[in-house]
């Protein structure tokens, strides 16, 4: 069960289109708070007003949409350029078709972001390079890719 304050914030975030950070502010959450948006994204009442606002069929729905949007253009017929017409042409609207999909993703959380180290194996970048013997095999094999 949501608090008022969470519903007011939840509210507040499709008036400030999409600012978590200032809708919390304005439903009166403290600064320390809302600078950490995930304390509401990441909260049951979150989960619970987003599946009722914006169940997965509603989005489907949405998305369906907006991954079919267009954009009316204007084309020049005929060899010279005052000799033809102007007609108007729908072409995709790629930039409109991937904001939509972004913002769904994003929105429902479908799209987790997970960083893979695959530089360091798991070590801490400074121990790494504090070991000279790191930095002899780099140097070494820097400098023997430079002569073949």
């Amino acid at each position: 069960m949501s608090t008022l304050k969470q519903k007011k914030a939840i509210v507040n975030v499709v008036e400030n289109r999409g600012n978590v950070s200032k809708a919390m502010k304005d439903a009166g959450y403290a600064d320390a708070t809302a600078k950490n948006p995930k304390n509401l994204t990441d909260s049951k009442a979150w989960e619970e007003i987003m599946d009722e606002y914006w169940p997965d069929n509603k989005l489907a729905e949405v998305g369906k949409e907006g991954l079919e949007a267009t954009r009316t253009i204007s084309a020049m017929t005929g060899t010279k350029a005052n000799g033809g017409t102007v007609d108007f042409v729908d072409v995709p609207d790629f930039d409109a078709r991937h904001k939509f999909f972004a913002t769904i993703t994003k929105l429902k959380d479908k799209i987790p972001v997970t960083k893979t180290d695959v530089t360091s194996k798991g070590e801490k970048i400074s121990s790494i390079f504090a070991d000279k013997e790191v930095l002899s095999d780099l140097s070494d094999n820097n400098s023997d890719k430079e002569t073949s």
